[in-house]
């Protein structure tokens, strides 16, 4: 009996070990290394920089430490001697457990006398999301067993303060006054210290959005008193009108404010695209944008985006079609226009020596060749209104004014 009872105790245990001989493993694409390895460590290692000037901070008073959830690392090396201009300020941290996909993060704390107290946080993230190149379903995400990252961390001197920070706003090499500039926390990294890679940055908490309007030379100053020593910002330039041109900014750009100073210039670009548009200049309205429209006056408004001039006005022509006999229309006064004294809008008018017969029909007047350019542009070229400009929605126009209808 006892026998019966060990061969079948036997044959159990020898089921269980097949049953886990069948049991699936994740595995990297080439089925190389297992997958799914999350008890690992890191090494992170770096220097401590003044920010300012960039020497190596060194002495007895220097400390850092990394502190996860209740734990609480000591570098086991930390070079601080005083005398040591080679290797001082670098410190490294051994066996320290990795994060997965950055579920973890870490707060590091750096204090030095003189200083201002460093703390930033530390997000190691040791997979490679990339990795799945294989046709099969599954995560095939492979994590580095050893791993190592570099920290470099800048302090700056109690008593430091932050620097101004100037924005300049130009379009077409021409400064803009009167643009509104604001400086917005960087939410991404609201806490840089240096642009320089391999850097951890210093958590400044939450800062204000400022806000600038450019003088006449076209900058706007950020006080230095008003900003964070250290604090990342990005600066974005409102959508505004220069000279009728409604422009935007392109892109924003991040900066980190430091004890050095700060100057930036913005180049504006025009928020109306196509090819309908010539340096901003396009037609807002005419007039005889519904085809069917009779105007028996045969006036043609024309509305600019941007002031414009006249080119050789003398030469517009208007060309009547259907007129009737009896009907006169040419000599030194065939068009009249009127361009407003803002430049803004043109105002075409025939000048008819005896108005058209009642008996006439579908009679029209056709404007050509006017042409115009920028009220500031002093060059020698022109745009042609009908045949370079366009509406807003890049529909072409034309001169045509329709003076009657198809009924007498």
């Amino acid at each position: 009996m006892k026998k019966l009872l060990v061969c079948v105790l036997t044959m159990m245990m020898i089921g269980l070990f097949m049953g886990c001989d069948d049991t699936e493993t994740a595995t990297t694409s080439d089925n190389s290394t297992p997958n799914n390895e999350f008890n690992k460590t890191m090494s992170l290692q770096g220097t401590v920089f003044d920010a300012t000037t960039g020497a190596r901070l060194t002495g007895p008073s220097l400390t850092v430490t990394l502190t996860q959830g209740s734990n609480y690392y000591t570098p086991n090396v930390l070079k601080k001697a005083a005398t040591d201009t080679v290797f001082g300020g670098d410190y490294a941290f051994v066996g320290i457990p990795i994060t997965v996909n950055a579920s973890v993060t870490y707060r590091i704390t750096v204090t030095f006398d003189g200083y201002q107290r460093f703390e930033g946080y530390y997000t190691p993230d040791a997979t490679n999301p990339d990795d799945d190149l294989d046709d099969d379903d599954g995560n095939n995400n492979t994590i580095d067993t050893v791993y190592n990252d570099i920290g470099n961390i800048y302090m700056y001197p109690l008593g430091a303060t932050a620097t101004d920070v100037e924005v300049y706003v130009e379009y077409n090499d021409e400064r803009c006054i009167g643009a509104t500039v604001t400086l917005q926390p960087d939410t991404n990294s609201n806490n840089g210290v240096t642009e320089e890679n391999n850097t951890i940055t210093a958590s400044t908490g939450q800062l204000n959005v400022l806000t600038a309007t450019t003088d006449n030379t076209g900058r706007a100053l950020f006080n230095g008193a008003d900003l964070v020593l250290g604090g990342s910002y990005h600066y974005t330039v409102l959508p505004f009108k220069h000279d009728g041109v409604q422009l935007g900014q392109s892109a924003t750009t991040t900066i980190v404010v430091g004890t050095a100073s700060i100057v930036r210039f913005v180049a504006m670009a025009d928020l109306v695209p196509g090819d309908a548009v010539e340096d901003g200049l396009y037609i807002v309205s005419i007039s005889n944008q519904d085809a069917d429209d009779i105007r028996s006056n045969g006036w043609l408004d024309i509305v600019f985006s941007r002031p414009v001039k006249l080119v050789m006005p003398n030469n517009i022509t208007g060309v009547l079609a259907n007129q009737g006999s009896g009907a006169l229309f040419g000599g030194a006064d065939a068009v009249v226009e009127e361009l407003s004294a803002d430049g803004l809008r043109l105002t075409l008018k025939p000048g008819f020596q005896t108005r058209i017969p009642s008996t006439a029909t579908n009679s029209t007047i056709t404007y050509g060749n006017v042409r115009v350019t920028l009220l500031n542009d002093n060059g020698d070229d022109f745009i042609n209104v009908f045949t370079e400009l366009a509406l807003l929605d890049e529909s072409a126009v034309n001169g045509v004014v329709n003076l009657n209808d198809d009924e007498s």
